[in-house]
C-alpha cells in the first residue's frame, strides 16, 4: 500500500511512502473469493495495520464478509488492566474510544484474527450478560469479561447549503471528552 504525494507542482517531483505490504496467495481466494482483513507486513515498528480486501474470480459472487456481531472473552487476571477507553456519549451501548498498547485487550488482539479483535468504534452491547452501559463498565472491574460486540460502521456525511442564513436542520448534542463522533440530538427542518 503506497501513498504518492506531489512535492511541488512546478517540478513534478513525488514523495512515495510505503504503508505496508500484503501477500494474498491464490489458494486464499481462487475457490471462494475473499472478503476480510489481512495484516500488513512492514507497516512500521510496533504497528499492526490491516487492509480490508474484497475479491472474487470472474463468474463468482463476492463472499460474505466478517460477521458484524461476535462475542469475545478477555481475561485480565488480578493484577493487570484491560487497557480500554470507552466513549459513553451513546446511552444505549459502550463504544470503544481507544485500545491502549498495553493491557488484556491489546494482548487479546495480538492473539486473534482481525475480525475478532476489539477496535475503535466497536459497540459493546453487553458484558457478562448485562447490557446497560453503566452496568457494563462495572463488569470491567472483574478479572474476566464476556463481551457481545457489534462492529461499528464508519461513514462521512457532507451537508451543503446555498444560503448560510438557512439552518442545517440538525441539532448536535454536547459530547463528552472521550467521544469519537458528533451525536445528532435532533433533526429538524432545514
Amino acid at each position: 500500500v503506497y501513498s504518492i504525494d506531489l512535492m511541488g507542482e512546478a517540478d513534478m517531483r513525488y514523495n512515495i511512502s510505503c504503508y505496508g505490504k500484503v501477500l494474498l496467495k491464490p489458494h486464499q481466494f481462487a475457490a471462494k473469493g475473499f472478503n476480510g482483513e489481512m495484516m500488513m507486513d512492514e507497516a512500521g515498528e510496533n504497528l499492526q495495520a490491516y487492509l480490508g480486501l474484497r475479491m472474487k474470480m470472474a463468474g463468482q459472487e463476492y463472499p460474505s464478509g466478517p460477521p458484524s456481531t461476535f462475542t469475545v472473552v478477555v481475561e485480565k487476571g488480578e493484577n493487570q488492566h484491560y487497557g480500554i477507553v470507552f466513549d459513553t456519549s451513546d446511552r444505549a451501548a459502550l463504544m470503544i474510544f481507544r485500545v491502549c498498547d498495553q493491557g488484556a485487550v491489546a494482548e487479546h488482539n495480538r492473539r486473534t484474527k482481525p475480525c475478532e479483535q476489539l477496535v475503535q468504534t466497536d459497540f459493546i452491547t453487553s458484558v457478562n450478560g448485562v447490557s446497560s452501559p453503566l452496568a457494563c463498565i462495572r463488569q470491567f472491574q472483574k478479572p474476566k469479561v464476556t463481551c457481545a460486540v457489534r462492529r461499528g460502521i464508519q461513514f462521512s456525511v457532507t451537508l451543503k447549503r446555498e444560503n448560510l442564513q438557512k439552518p442545517l436542520g440538525v441539532t448536535f448534542s454536547e459530547t463528552s471528552v472521550n467521544s469519537i463522533g458528533i451525536t445528532i440530538a435532533c433533526i429538524t427542518e432545514g
